[in-house]
């Protein structure tokens, strides 16, 4: 498709916002699983 300046520069930013969030989910969701399986690893030792 032709590239139009204002379409390109919309599509960077909801992209670079995605990335954003996508980042914090991340972080969250990597210490929520961390946290459950340390206490699985205490409940099973």
């Amino acid at each position: 498709p032709p590239m139009s300046t204002p379409s390109t520069v919309f599509w960077v930013a909801l992209i670079a916002v995605n990335l954003l969030n996508g980042v914090r989910i991340a972080r969250r969701y990597r210490w929520v699983v961390t946290w459950r399986t340390i206490t699985l690893y205490r409940r099973q030792a």
